[in-house]
């Protein structure tokens, strides 16, 4: 795994309209297709104060969380293009058109990038009392109990849900995954005990329960350790317990 870049901000259909001496000329609509408490929310909330300055309009948050970033998405291509809609996107925005058949619009002609927000890097957690201590005892775990282990994600085509179905190719283990509405709603899960494990966004979602010793990190998903967890290996580093099932 590598640092993966979460989020772009996308303008629907064309940005000529913002062109214009009188843009904006209204608040402006920031749609977040996740839920709120997400890495993706937490960025368009960071980031919106600073745009409603610059544009001397307000930036008022909208969350449309459903079918892995497409409900939100949707509701975009439907609103004037004339720049007062805007989409926070994360991966699933790519991967969804390949995952799924039915999109209702084309991910490449509907939507205008306007610019990259943040790249991250994921952090794979388990809950405190899990009995895994390390990514290695957390394979060997999942290759003893084949399909018992459950993983929490935000989506199909997520970053988390593609990052530990690659983890899962590689090391040669099953899981099941359960999709949550947000990244919020899939921490609780974990330290419930309704999931074992989840790829969380980023170390900065983590780091606070990692630090309280509600949850346990076993890697970040980057070649390099994180600031944030020192302590905590790069998921690429464990070449010895994750050489490939399988080709990809």
């Amino acid at each position: 795994m590598k640092q993966i870049a979460l989020c772009l901000a996308l303008a629907l259909q064309t940005t000529a309209a913002m062109a214009a001496d009188n843009f904006p000329s209204r608040p402006i609509r920031l749609i977040i297709p996740s839920g709120a408490g997400g890495i993706t929310d937490i960025l368009a909330r960071y980031i919106a104060p600073k745009l409603g300055d610059t544009l001397g309009q307000q930036v008022v948050i909208d969350n449309r969380p459903g079918a892995s970033g497409v409900v939100g998405s949707l509701i975009v291509t439907k609103a004037a293009p004339d720049g007062h809609t805007l989409l926070m996107v994360f991966p699933s925005h790519v991967t969804n058109p390949s995952l799924f058949p039915d999109v209702p619009y084309d991910t490449v002609t509907a939507f205008a990038p306007v610019t990259l927000v943040s790249a991250v890097s994921p952090v794979l957690i388990v809950s405190a009392q899990s009995p895994a201590r390390t990514l290695a005892e957390l394979i060997a775990l999942g290759k003893s109990k084949p399909g018992s282990l459950n993983h929490g994600s935000t989506g199909i085509g997520s970053m988390g849900s593609l990052g530990a179905t690659l983890l899962g190719t590689m090391a040669g283990f099953k899981f099941t995954q359960v999709v949550y509405k947000g990244g919020p709603q899939a921490l609780t899960a974990l330290l419930s005990g309704e999931i074992e494990f989840y790829l969380v966004g980023a170390v900065s979602t983590a780091v606070q329960q990692v630090k309280a010793g509600r949850v346990r990190a076993l890697g970040v998903g980057a070649r390099q350790r994180n600031a944030q967890l020192p302590d905590v290996p790069p998921i690429a580093g464990c070449a010895a317990d994750c050489r490939p099932a399988a080709r990809l």
